[in-house]
């Protein structure tokens, strides 16, 4: 009787043991990295876009409007750069993925995006994911309403707002500004793209900043 009792034990102790040894491994592989992060043009320069659904227009009278960032975060020769150091080092790469939806009158009109004034969205969220070294996601989402202001010269489009979880968390003041030197003026992209036919459909994000 204790031979085979003892052998029960040891059988049920098996599961539990190999169960601690994964949660281990999978929490070592993705740590939270603290303090905060800063990706921009000069360390962790953004390389994707914005895009517009529907296409922005001069004279857009949509209801509603989706915007979606999608963008690598730095890269092995212009990393974006951490206050704090985490376990592989003070230099980090990633991802940037959201969408924001508005819901207003002239939604895509182009005077409504670029006006200098902020438009809250009825929903958003932004996920970053931290590639090398590997981390736990950030995510920038409500309840904290979000802002985005588009700059009169069409030079920017600023959001605020939101708050941080994961890595990098907490971060009081979020932000990112996007941007790239073919946006603004009267002949480039922006106004370009408002006036055609087609109108715009997305915009380059190589000068865009974020701090979480």
């Amino acid at each position: 009787m204790g031979r085979k009792l003892a052998l029960v034990i040891s059988a049920a102790a098996v599961p539990v043991l190999l169960l601690t040894t994964v949660g281990v491994g999978a929490a070592g592989a993705m740590p939270v990295f603290p303090g905060s992060v800063t990706c921009n043009a000069g360390s962790g320069i953004w390389s994707g876009s914005i895009t517009f659904s529907p296409p922005l227009l001069n004279v857009g009278v949509a209801p509603s409007e989706v915007m979606t960032v999608v963008a690598k975060l730095g890269n092995t020769a212009s990393p974006c750069l951490t206050s704090s150091t985490p376990p592989a080092g003070s230099k980090v790469t990633g991802l940037i993925k959201g969408k924001a939806k508005f819901v207003m009158p002239g939604a895509n009109s182009c005077a409504t995006v670029f006006s200098g004034t902020a438009n809250i969205p009825v929903a958003a969220k932004f996920v970053m994911k931290w590639l090398s070294p590997p981390g736990a996601p950030t995510q920038w989402k409500v309840p904290v309403a979000f802002s985005f202001v588009g700059a009169v010269t069409y030079a920017s489009l600023t959001v605020t707002g939101g708050h941080v979880t994961g890595s990098f968390a907490p971060y009081g003041n979020p932000i990112a500004v996007l941007s790239a030197p073919s946006w603004p003026g009267s002949s480039w992209a922006v106004a370009v793209g408002c006036g055609s036919t087609g109108g715009l459909h997305s915009l380059p994000l190589s000068g865009s900043s974020g701090a979480w």
